[in-house]
């Protein structure tokens, strides 16, 4: 239960940040996302929307299992701390 919960809370961090994207380009489409973003350096939406691309970079870590994130796994260690 625990594993689901953490999972979960990644995925919708994940999507919310691509959620920010879809409404500058006014689309779901990938091609007018891509579209949209073509031109120079700064016509590409993760300048205004940086904190969404550090979002969106951080599922992975807990997808790690590694230390924080193991807590799932590691519930003899959460029994005996209580």
């Amino acid at each position: 239960m625990r594993a689901g919960a953490q999972m979960i809370s990644y995925e919708l961090a994940m999507g919310f940040s691509v959620v920010g994207v879809m409404l500058m380009a006014d689309s779901m489409n990938l091609v007018d996302v891509v579209n949209r973003q073509a031109g120079n350096f700064w016509h590409w939406f993760f300048i205004p929307q940086l904190v969404g691309g550090i979002i969106s970079s951080s599922p992975p870590w807990p997808s790690s299992n590694r230390t924080p994130f193991d807590l799932a796994e590691a519930e003899q260690e959460l029994v005996a701390a209580t």
